[in-house]
């Protein structure tokens, strides 16, 4: 399942709202930072821009995420422990990649 391929397509958010004169804005949102700071000026055009594969990919990705509670917060659940990401790097080109795939893990 995929959101969008253009990001202003996707019309459950805070600043679709305030691009859209039909949708009402949540109350909660009324005195939100994003509507007081929002400039419209070249947004629309931004907003129209189709999104690359790569982007396209990589937002298929974070929406595959589980999304877990502890306690008070949300987060999204880790692919691995971080140990398992290092756990083949032996020499610096596959520890630079070990590294970098934690990162893209949340790490």
């Amino acid at each position: 399942m995929q959101m969008t391929d253009v990001i202003g397509e996707y019309p459950f958010t805070l600043l679709a709202t305030l691009l859209n004169s039909n949708q009402k804005i949540i109350p909660c949102t009324e005195h939100s930072k994003l509507k007081k700071e929002l400039h419209l000026e070249g947004i629309q055009e931004h907003l129209a821009k189709a999104l690359s594969k790569k982007e396209l990919k990589e937002l298929e990705k974070e929406q595959k995420k589980k999304i877990v509670q502890i306690e008070y917060e949300f987060k999204q659940e880790k692919n691995k422990i971080l140990k398992e990401h290092f756990k083949d790097a032996k020499e610096m080109v596959s520890r630079n990649s070990a590294i970098l795939s934690a990162i893209g893990d949340g790490f």
